[in-house]
């Protein structure tokens, strides 16, 4: 993973002391995802495995979950095939639908482009404002590899 986010990895240098933004504060966005398996589920299930997907919410977007947020996320099943093991499927679904909505959420952020209007540089700008390919020639030094 640590390839990831345009090749940067992780945050290194993350403040949780820094004030939070919400969804109340001007300029702010609900956050809509769909979650789709090719295991057959029922309502509940796909409910579940919905639910856990959540979790990638909180692990991509700061801050999530607060009491002003609308964010919602669909789950959908094609049922192609059958769960193989009922009792730790949903589980392994339910961390795969995480790890997915993390992933996709961190891949749509790094590959946005700007609009016509937009006052704040896009990821992939960011990068190169501060001087990404000096970080990339330190990432020992940055521990990132």
């Amino acid at each position: 993973m640590l390839k990831e986010f345009g090749g940067q990895g992780i945050e290194t240098n993350f403040d949780p002391s820094k004030l939070i933004t919400t969804k109340a504060s001007l300029g702010s966005a609900t956050t809509i995802g769909i979650i789709a398996t090719n295991v057959a589920l029922d309502k509940a299930g796909a409910t579940r495995m919905a639910s856990a997907a959540h979790d990638g919410f909180a692990r991509a977007i700061y801050s999530s979950h607060t009491p002003m947020d609308g964010d919602l996320i669909f789950g959908v099943s094609t049922g192609q095939r059958e769960m193989k093991n009922p009792t730790s499927d949903p589980v392994k679904l339910g961390n795969a639908g995480a790890i997915c909505m993390t992933r996709a959420i961190a891949r749509a952020v790094f590959e946005a482009q700007s609009a016509v209007g937009d006052t704040d540089p896009t990821w992939k700008k960011n990068i190169s404002l501060n001087n990404w390919d000096y970080i990339k020639k330190n990432l020992k030094r940055f521990k990132l590899e």
